[in-house]
């Protein structure tokens, strides 16, 4: 079994850790959120922190670095044939200060980062598993306790499983790599049964609108499938670029804005 390159996961996946965040000041194990008072204090204490203005943003801003740390799973699979523990009393969630530019941040901890090798036959079950029992009930207690819709999570969460995607086919070196990385997506967005999802159909089988890059002329982005409610913190100036709320016609805006700052 090849030996996994953490620095690269935790460079290129953003949220997912093996070792405590140098700049911590708070951490809690996922498992606790079954506590309402305890959920409840963290979208508190993390909402302050990111300004937000209402109790809805911390819900999306978790889901979409949950995603992230989602994909370093779907990486360790599909290129090292490996897998985690990935029970929520395993995964340890970690905020973070960065005083240099005052901001605030989330990322998650594999308590105990012991591998095991995973062969073809069992990828299904493992992630059917995996988002049966610990990421479908993570997001499911996120929306009543929030309010914010279903729909709008799993559209969060799937923003930094499809870039980690995107990332993985970019750094294969093989054709035969590339399959691998696309059968597994294609297992987790298309074939996973349903009911894991608690639903009729998986949510995470999304067919992304492709927009213009305001930075990279030529270069088409995906717009996220659903907002993060960034303009819903304080002093946002407006929703992002790539946010489905936007009408084509603020975009076109929002594009000539950001070429003019570039320039």
């Amino acid at each position: 079994m090849a030996v996994i390159d953490y620095h690269f996961l935790e460079k290129n996946f953003y949220y997912f850790r093996i070792e405590d965040h140098p700049n911590k000041i708070y951490s809690v194990t996922l498992s606790k959120f079954n506590e309402r008072a305890v959920l409840k204090d963290f979208i508190d204490n993390y909402g302050s922190k990111i300004k937000a203005l209402n109790t809805q943003v911390p819900a999306t801003y978790f889901c979409t670095a949950y995603g992230w740390f989602l994909a370093a799973i779907q990486y360790g699979i599909s290129y090292y044939d490996t897998v985690f523990q990935v029970t929520l009393e395993n995964i340890e969630l970690q905020m973070y200060y960065i005083q240099e530019y005052d901001s605030y941040g989330i990322c998650f901890r594999i308590v105990d980062p012991t591998e095991k090798t995973i062969n073809n036959d069992d990828r299904k079950t493992f992630l059917e598993q995996l988002y049966k029992n610990n990421a479908v009930p993570l997001v499911e207690l996120f929306a009543t306790t929030t309010g914010v819709r279903l729909k709008d999570l799993y559209g969060q969460l799937s923003i930094g499983l499809y870039h980690g995607y995107d990332l993985m086919v970019a750094q294969a070196q093989t054709d035969e790599l590339k399959t691998i990385v696309h059968s597994d997506f294609n297992m987790l967005t298309k074939e996973l049964d349903p009911a894991s999802f608690n639903s009729r159909k998986n949510p995470l089988n999304i067919s992304y609108r492709m927009i213009e890059s305001p930075r990279d002329e030529g270069k088409m982005l995906r717009m996220k499938p659903t907002c993060c409610l960034y303009y819903q913190t304080e002093g946002a100036p407006s929703k992002c670029y790539g946010c489905p709320r936007l009408s084509d016609r603020d975009r076109a805006v929002r594009r000539k804005e950001i070429q003019a700052s570039l320039t």
